[in-house]
């Protein structure tokens, strides 16, 4: 082999290892990320009351064994309604966009109707007044249908002294059908800016070797009924805000000790310590060129997870003009499609 081939292999090499210990030195990291509502409409409604204009006397929470009717539990209906209510402002006033107040007192039209008449114009107006708020957010409808049924199954065969016999084994399950329908009325405009239904199904299922086993084994049916109801309220909430989603992320975890040391920080929620590493590392002296580099795009991250993406903008632009660092200039999109995305609803 003459010396230009061994110094063309070399080359490759040297190029191959570059790259991979280039990949090496990331890791992926899970953040949560302000993303905006799932329905888009128009509002600059913040101030809003919740409040529950379903009449829980004509709403229905069904009980079915082995699918047929068997009698309507009504007397859940309010407590599922409120449920409801609970996770939906609960998670408002997490996602903090909207002031999230209750709407008590004060008479108003209530239906038994799935997705019954609207707010008059002039009730809304009355109802903002009482509130102090300029919106309002109404459950409009319920219906829930619990499913209870059980089959019996039998072991293999087991021979005994006096002969063979069968051990059966009793199962049963539950599933809980739940929908709400909700309304956002904006007082401003004097439109409704959302209606939706939200549905979704919970199940549980028990075994045992009796039926009553089964009974005392399986998961309350209220409690079921409960969960899923604020989980819909919940969900009803990531429709009308801005909310928090987790994403995953690159960042440089390795290059010297104090960069592995801050990503670890990072991974554990020190944001804080993490990023006054990282600038440190950026703005410190005697610190090589490729480790200042590497921190210098991980305060693109430390900036996107504070919520200020401008500055998270600041630090991919200041890693393109003075490191050449192209994955920065990746993550700078990625923040400008984030910025466009929540416009309007951030300053």
């Amino acid at each position: 082999m003459n010396i230009w081939n061994c110094t063309l292999y070399r080359l490759i090499f040297f190029a191959v290892l570059t790259a991979g210990l280039s990949s090496c030195s990331t890791a992926r990291m899970t953040i949560e990320v302000l993303v905006p509502p799932q329905n888009t409409f128009e509002s600059k409604v913040q101030e809003v009351a919740v409040i529950n204009r379903v009449d829980t006397a004509e709403a229905h929470s069904a009980l079915y064994i082995n699918d047929e009717f068997r009698e309507h539990l009504d007397g859940l209906n309010f407590g599922m309604q409120e449920a409801a209510l609970y996770g939906l402002g609960t998670a408002l006033n997490d996602y903090g966009y909207y002031n999230v107040g209750e709407g008590k007192g004060g008479n108003y039209k209530r239906d038994g109707r799935f997705k019954g008449p609207k707010l008059s114009r002039t009730e809304l107006k009355r109802l903002c007044a009482l509130y102090s708020v300029e919106g309002i957010i109404a459950l409009e409808g319920y219906e829930a249908g619990i499913y209870a049924s059980g089959d019996v199954t039998r072991s293999t065969a087991v021979d005994r002294s006096y002969g063979t016999v069968y051990v059966p084994s009793f199962n049963g399950r539950q599933e809980v059908h739940m929908r709400f329908y909700f309304r956002f009325y904006d007082n401003l405009s004097g439109k409704i800016i959302y209606e939706e239904e939200i549905e979704d199904i919970m199940s549980t299922t028990a075994s045992g070797s009796t039926p009553d086993e089964v009974e005392k084994r399986m998961p309350d049916r209220a409690g079921l009924m409960e969960r899923l109801a604020v989980k819909l309220g919940s969900e009803a909430a990531k429709h009308i805000s801005p909310h928090w989603k987790k994403d995953t992320r690159k960042y440089y975890a390795y290059g010297n000790s104090l960069l592995v040391r801050a990503g670890n920080l990072a991974q554990s929620g020190y944001w804080e310590r993490a990023s006054n590493i990282w600038y440190d590392l950026v703005e410190g002296e005697g610190v090589s060129n490729s480790v200042a580099k590497k921190a210098c795009f991980n305060m693109i991250l430390a900036s996107e997870v504070a919520g200020d993406l401008d500055l998270a903008i600041v630090w991919a632009e200041r890693c393109e003009e003075e490191f050449g660092l192209k994955r920065a200039t990746a993550y700078k999109e990625l923040i400008k499609n984030r910025k466009e995305e929540l416009k309007g609803f951030i300053d």
